[in-house]
């Protein structure tokens, strides 16, 4: 018989509830992820995404129940606003875990400064680097490789990348930015828009995203051919029945971990949808 093997996805998932599509009432969201985590969906769930400025309601809505939070920062795209913004999220931070004893902030996300400012953004936030790790989500609209070459620098400093809603990427683009993390051995995040594990519609799928890097990793593909399989529409080209493949090509369990070092989480509002997707590709 044949074994489903997607335990490399174990925790790959932030439940982001209150956020868009779902935006559902915070007390409703908290209630699903603390569900989650009791259940036997539990294995797929990490944290808790939630937004700094919503935090001092977070404490009343955990109870005694612990939780591991991914807080989302303040928007900031001029330098004095993304200032502004850091200092506000800091000090929201601080009150929160000096009363909330049974959450902790497992990582702390926002918009990267602008390039010219970058190297003071940086600076600003190293004081993190004893508390939690720290992402910069960076943007479309432009060429990022020096911003990721300079956050590859900081070895508690790690990308970001949106990929749905408003702000969905090429393959092409994708495919690049993950070229330059794995190139860099720079950790990353995803999110929004990767509620499939096969890419739909035009939207991405997180386990063309897996196969990507893999590719890109174990056997040095070009940024064409990652494109290619972010592009992949096809289920039939992928199987988590015994082992994790990619038209054919197999990953080892040692691979998978390897990959997972690389890509760390992504952000989605559903978690059903993810797991039914699974289901799917296993009964395919």
């Amino acid at each position: 018989m044949a074994k489903r093997a997607d335990g490399f996805l174990n925790q790959i998932i932030d439940y982001a509830g209150t956020f868009p599509p779902a935006a559902l009432p915070a007390d409703q969201a908290v209630a699903n992820y603390l569900g989650f985590m009791n259940s036997r969906d539990g294995w797929i769930v990490e944290n808790l995404a939630w937004l700094v400025k919503d935090l001092n309601i977070l404490e009343d809505l955990l109870g005694n129940h612990e939780a591991g939070v991914s807080a989302i920062g303040r928007p900031g795209t001029e330098w004095a606003e993304w200032q502004s913004a850091r200092e506000a999220d800091a000090k929201d931070m601080s009150v929160f875990l000096g009363v909330c004893q049974n959450a902790s902030i497992q990582t702390y996300e926002c918009v990267a400064p602008p390039l010219s400012h970058l190297s003071a953004g940086i600076g600003s936030l190293k004081s993190y680097q004893n508390e939690t790790d720290v992402f910069f989500e960076l943007p479309w609209d432009r060429d990022v490789t020096t911003e990721l070459a300079m956050i590859a620098e900081q070895d508690w400093l790690s990308a970001k990348f949106r990929c749905g809603g408003a702000a969905v990427p090429t393959p092409i683009q994708l495919a690049n930015v993950l070229k330059e993390c794995i190139d860099l051995e720079l950790p990353f995040k995803l999110t929004a828009g990767l509620h499939e594990p096969i890419a739909h519609e035009g939207q991405h799928g997180f386990l063309n995203v897996i196969a990507a890097i893999g590719f890109r990793y174990l056997d040095d593909a070009s940024v064409s051919e990652m494109a290619s399989i972010l592009a992949d529409e096809n289920s039939a080209s992928f199987s988590i029945r015994d082992s994790f493949s990619y038209r054919g090509r197999a990953f080892s369990e040692d691979d998978l971990e390897e990959l997972r070092t690389f890509f760390l989480t992504f952000g989605s509002c559903s978690v059903a949808e993810p797991l039914a997707g699974l289901d799917r590709l296993f009964s395919n």
